[in-house]
């Protein structure tokens, strides 16, 4: 075999070697969980890191947050979201963090997991109208306030503040 074929050869084999290890690190760092969940799980998970880290670094609009406190009983949340997906990475540790820091029981928050096609056991998708996640739907009562779709207006807090008006 001449220089120039074992040449190519050795590229091909680096190529594919380098493909393969990616598609294996991306099912390590991306571990897909569907159904109703708790925040706790991806808080003490190792496989989400992502969320802790993100919660720790977000700065919110502390007056929005303050308007958010004492919210009375009869609002609830649901939220949909993706382990997978990196608006979710991003604006989920942020909600958390507002809930928390405006004292909003995260008893009155059902979240939602879905795979990457938005589906899950519960269909949950289908029974919101979700297209697009992460989604934040904020009730009073049974009806429905406002939603967050994707990605905020402003920000979380803001743009939560403003649905209560």
């Amino acid at each position: 075999m001449n220089l120039i074929i074992k040449i190519k050869l050795v590229l091909i084999f680096v190529f594919f070697s380098i493909i393969c290890f990616a598609q294996q690190q991306d099912t390590v760092t991306h571990i897909v969980i569907t159904g109703q969940h708790k925040v706790e799980h991806l808080e003490a998970s190792n496989d989400h890191t992502w969320f802790n880290k993100n919660y720790k670094e977000y700065k919110y609009d502390s007056t929005s947050v303050n308007k958010l406190k004492n919210l009375p009983k009869e609002y609830h949340l649901v939220v949909i979201a993706g382990t997978w997906c990196p608006d979710t990475h991003t604006e989920l540790p942020k909600f958390y963090k507002i809930i928390d820091d405006a004292n909003f029981s995260r008893e009155r928050i059902k979240l939602y997991f879905v795979d990457r096609n938005l589906k899950d056991a519960e269909m949950v998708c289908k029974k919101y109208k979700v297209s697009k996640i992460p989604t934040f739907i904020l009730f009073k009562e049974d009806k429905e306030k406002s939603r967050i779709t994707e990605k905020p207006k402003d920000s979380i807090e803001k743009d939560l503040v403003k649905s209560l008006k």
